[in-house]
């Protein structure tokens, strides 16, 4: 899967001033963050101007174009909170205006090596909106460890808060030390 052509149609893209796009790259592949939590009112602002309607029921995918979209102020936040993850580099593009016909990265299909991540019940985030992100690992190449860590990501993210600290506790360094000495 590839970003939206900088040009489409022929045309040049016009840049959606003031707001920005942000991506993530991780050994097994990338991620496209978007807005879990914005409201029909702020993609109305966000729209509206462009001639677009956010509850459109011919494009219902319109609210999603705004939602992967951030302030600068935002994108930098979300920046910040991504490099903190190991082998994790983030970084912000000008976002281009939304067209109609167009799907936002909240609205893609998945399953198998693509799917989605609750980045904002993880541990640590602190930002004052909600974050999550549409991953995609197929041009990447397998290994046993890429699909072990997809397999592991998938179940964390299902897991109770006190299950994930019972598995902690399981990973701590005593607990895998007493596992080697066997």
């Amino acid at each position: 899967m590839t970003d939206r052509e900088d040009k489409q149609e022929g045309q040049e893209a016009e840049l959606w001033l003031g707001r920005y796009k942000v991506r993530a790259y991780y050994p097994d592949g990338e991620m496209w963050l978007y807005r879990a939590d914005m409201t029909e009112e702020e993609a109305r602002e966000l729209l509206e101007p462009l001639g677009l309607n956010p509850c459109d029921e011919k494009n219902p995918y319109i609210k999603g174009l705004a939602e992967e979209t951030f302030t600068e102020e935002e994108a930098d936040k979300v920046i910040a909170f991504m490099d903190s993850f190991k082998d994790t580099k983030a970084e912000k593009r000008p976002a281009v205006k939304p067209t109609e016909g167009s799907i936002g990265a909240g609205d893609y299909p998945a399953g198998g090596w693509d799917g989605f991540y609750i980045l904002h019940a993880q541990e640590g985030y602190d930002l004052p909106f909600k974050v999550e992100a549409y991953y995609d690992m197929r041009n990447y190449e397998p290994t046993p460890e890429a699909e072990l860590r997809a397999s592991i990501y998938e179940t964390i993210s299902k897991m109770s808060l006190e299950s994930l600290q019972e598995l902690k506790k399981w990973l701590e360094p005593d607990f895998i030390s007493s596992l080697q000495k066997d």
